[in-house]
């Protein structure tokens, strides 16, 4: 189960993009984009992972290790299991 931003009040002000999706697992570094959908983790809010904050794909471990993204000037290593499971509206 995942939590959809689509209810979040950056979504209803019309600045939640909801253009083209992938999961954050998908992304190669240097791309980009938007959260809308999160699972329910308690941990990723307190690192930033929130809907409609933006994402940058910086690293991935080619041997199955964690993605490194840069979520509000911060670097920080979310597992692949759980990148599967973060939705981001991509940058155009």
């Amino acid at each position: 189960m995942s939590v959809d931003c689509v209810g979040h009040p950056m979504a209803s002000r019309g600045q939640l993009d909801v253009g083209p999706t992938a999961s954050l697992r998908g992304l190669v570094p240097g791309q980009s984009g938007t959260v809308c959908a999160i699972p329910p983790i308690e941990l990723l809010p307190s690192l930033g992972v929130r809907c409609g904050k933006r994402l940058v794909v910086m690293a991935r471990n080619v041997a199955g290790g964690p993605i490194v993204v840069l979520v509000d000037r911060r670097t920080i290593a979310i597992d692949r299991a759980i990148a599967d499971k973060i939705a981001l509206c991509l940058d155009e």
